[in-house]
């Protein structure tokens, strides 16, 4: 199943609310697309691109 970006946002937003750290959502090939720091979107996230290829 794949997110939409909104859905992703909704996501992003209520989760920050909780933990107060900035969260990031990755597409497959682990680019963000949605992100609490919008400076970082559409940058590679190395660590979930690692992950995506094991």
């Amino acid at each position: 199943m794949q997110l939409n970006t909104e859905i992703a946002q909704q996501i992003v937003s209520r989760a920050m609310r909780i933990i107060q750290y900035s969260v990031n959502v990755m597409d497959e090939p682990g680019f963000i697309i949605v992100s609490g720091d919008p400076s970082r979107l559409n940058c590679r996230h190395e660590g979930a691109s690692l992950l995506l290829t094991k």
